[in-house]
């Protein structure tokens, strides 16, 4: 046999053992590959079904392959843990449970002799999270391919062999994975353990290939329930393809593809997602975590197709949840450095950009997996992004959020765009409370509706909305629930530094509100008769500096950087505080003296950066007219009305 024949059965092997990368072999000199033939192919067609799938690739060339890598298509999934796992010793001794047998392959040597042996699901270490194991034909040497999801871009299916062999002269080979293993319509090609001493009984007779003409056969039956390993995808009508990968030691690779069906019988699936909302306190107008828990249940039925993976979620809060503007102060974003998307690693955000935490249930999971939520780096349009990570039995899932608020009204939808064509039945969400807590409650006590609208995979399925119900039933700290218009009665403090009778001195002014009273929108302010200062020298803020400030749009971290007004305006510095709870969010600014507003001959600006941890709101610039008693010569000023909702 020429050395071309001998690297069949490492490619076919590979790809039979779910192989989705690589098998390695002996090295050789390295030449341009040709795969002259790759095929994979369900055994139906039917959305969201559990088929088994055939396959078959043939090449030519001179070298041995270093790696081989298969692709099933995006939305094709493999349950890695529907089969019981044979142990390394157990496989050593050729005595793997019947139960753990998820394959068979096949190959000719000749065309006169037809050869099968079993691939079985083996344990696994922590870093893996699933391994097929099967042994090369006379040579009785072992090839571990190791299962993984493509977590770095679709979350296709793809594994990795491990061991290095030498090849072994075939003529061609082909491998049936079995979409339901324990399915008793496997028995004719279930292997009865242990095999001989050669390692597996390969040539045909009873008990390793019963059922061939002129025999009785001897059935090997599995003795636990009927568990989908492979599933279609939810969609339908939709191209698909697989392919394969082969690298060469000399660093050549060679790359084919074939048609994956398209699927069909979308509308005969189901699609029952739900959505529970609840806030962290029941308390009005006080900062509050939230729990947010979206289902979509997925069957793991082996006779009924799986149940429209969920694509895209929305969750709209009520009117009068708002972000909490102290949520952030302290926090950092995630870069997305260490995000982990785009990578098959988890990620490494830090500790400071933590807001929540998370379970996710994936239904091809033997058990939830755990995990936490981040603050994401802002981005143009989506400035309040989140990242979803969990990681357990080394699989590594990474998802985005955003948070967008109404920019009238403050309404907060939470949304998830575009989800991983995975069987995520369950992203149990709790973002954290207490006196940072991400959001604020609305200020009126009641019973708000929460909606939730959900898309499925499936597009032959209409998208679905719910609505459910949380309850705020008292007022801040614990008071009675506010009836009427809620109270107002603002705290103001003011003087000098000094006061001393005709002494210059600094002035101070402090005005605050009770959470639950209600919002301020103006200030204006009379200053006692007497009370006068001395603005010799002290230039205007220009018009055009005052215009760019209240324009929109301008930086809260260039304000900080390089004020707009020249520092010889300044006449003094502003503190604002913002959120509900006892600990809201501060943030400091400057005032600057300006020429005649509204009438007035002079004018006050105050100009805030809103820079709070990772967010750039831009600067909060109001202007106060300066007007003056002819008769009292006291100073009112009038500011223009407060910002009551800021991005």
């Amino acid at each position: 046999m020429t050395e071309m024949r001998k690297m069949k059965i490492w490619l076919l092997a590979a790809i039979a053992g779910l192989a989705l990368a690589g098998v390695a072999a002996s090295p050789a000199q390295a030449v341009a590959p040709e795969i002259t033939g790759f095929s994979a192919s369900p055994s139906t067609t039917q959305a969201g079904g559990h088929p088994d799938v055939a396959f078959e690739v043939t090449y030519t060339t001179p070298e041995d392959p270093r790696t081989v890598s298969v692709h099933f298509p995006t939305g094709f999934i493999g349950n890695v843990h529907a089969a019981p796992r044979c142990t390394l010793a157990e496989f050593n001794l050729a005595d793997c449970p019947v139960d753990s047998q998820i394959a068979v392959f096949e190959f000719s040597p000749n065309q006169f002799q037809t050869l099968l042996f079993p691939a079985y699901s083996m344990e696994t270490n922590p870093n893996q999270s699933g391994l097929l194991g099967l042994t090369v034909p006379f040579l009785n040497v072992p090839l571990f391919l190791e299962l993984s999801g493509r977590t770095d871009s679709d979350y296709g299916l793809d594994s990795a062999s491990t061991p290095q062999v030498r090849t072994v002269i075939v003529d061609n080979i082909h491998g049936h994975l079995w979409g339901v293993p324990a399915d008793p319509v496997h028995n004719f090609q279930r292997f009865i353990t242990p095999l001989e001493a050669t390692g597996a009984c390969y040539a045909p007779q009873e008990g390793c290939v019963p059922g061939l003409e002129g025999q009785t056969p001897t059935f090997a039956k599995p003795t636990i329930p009927p568990v989908p390993f492979l599933q279609n995808p939810t969609t339908c009508g939709v191209p698909l393809t697989s392919s394969v990968d082969v690298e060469y030691y000399g660093g050549a690779v060679a790359h084919s593809q074939a048609p994956w069906p398209a699927g069909t019988g979308c509308k005969q699936l189901s699609f029952n997602p739900s959505l529970t909302v609840k806030p962290t306190t029941g308390q009005a107008d006080t900062a509050s975590g939230v729990d947010v828990d979206i289902k979509a249940p997925q069957a793991e039925s082996p006779t009924t197709p799986s149940p429209s993976e969920l694509r895209t979620n929305r969750v709209i809060l009520p009117k009068g949840f708002s972000v909490n503007p102290n949520a952030a102060d302290g926090k950092v974003a995630c870069p997305d450095a260490d995000t982990g998307f785009g990578t098959l690693l988890g990620a490494t955000c830090p500790e400071f950009s933590k807001v929540g935490t998370l379970t996710l249930d994936v239904a091809s999971l033997p058990a939830p997996i755990p995990g936490a939520i981040y603050l994401g780096e802002p981005k143009p349009g989506e400035r309040y992004r989140l990242i979803l990570a969990a990681d357990g039995f080394a699989v590594h899932l990474k998802l985005i959020g955003t948070v967008r608020p109404d920019p009238q009204t403050g309404q907060l939808t939470i949304s998830f765009e575009d989800l991983p064509q995975q069987p995520l039945q369950d992203i149990n969400t709790h973002f954290f409370g207490s006196e940072r807590g991400l959001l604020a409650t609305p200020t009126h006590c009641g019973t708000y509706e929460v909606e939730g609208e959900f898309v499925p995979w499936d597009s032959e399925l209409a998208t679905r909305h719910t609505t459910s119900y949380m309850t705020i039933d008292q007022g801040p700290n614990g008071t009675p629930c506010p009836i009427g218009p809620r109270s107002f009665a603002p705290k103001l403090a003011a003087g000098t530094a000094n006061n001393t009778a005709g002494m210059h001195s600094p002035f101070s002014l402090s005005l605050s509100r009770e959470d639950g009273e209600q919002d301020m929108t103006g200030l204006k302010v009379t200053t006692p008769p007497g009370f006068s200062g001395t603005l010799k020298g002290i230039p205007y803020c220009p018009e055009a500096a005052i215009a760019r400030l209240s324009g929109g749009g301008y930086s809260g971290l260039t304000e900080q950087a390089s004020p707009s007004c020249p520092a010889a305006s300044q006449v003094g510095t502003a503190t604002a505080a913002a959120g509900a709870g006892t600990h809201p969010l501060y943030v400091g600014g400057k005032v600057y003296l300006a020429g005649p507003y509204k009438g007035a001959p002079l004018s006050l600006v105050i100009a805030i950066p809103a820079v709070s941890g990772p967010y750039d709101l831009g600067t909060v610039a109001v202007r106060a007219a300066l007007s003056v008693d002819e008769t009292t010569a006291q100073i009112t000023a009038t500011s223009d009305p407060l910002p009551q909702i800021l991005e």
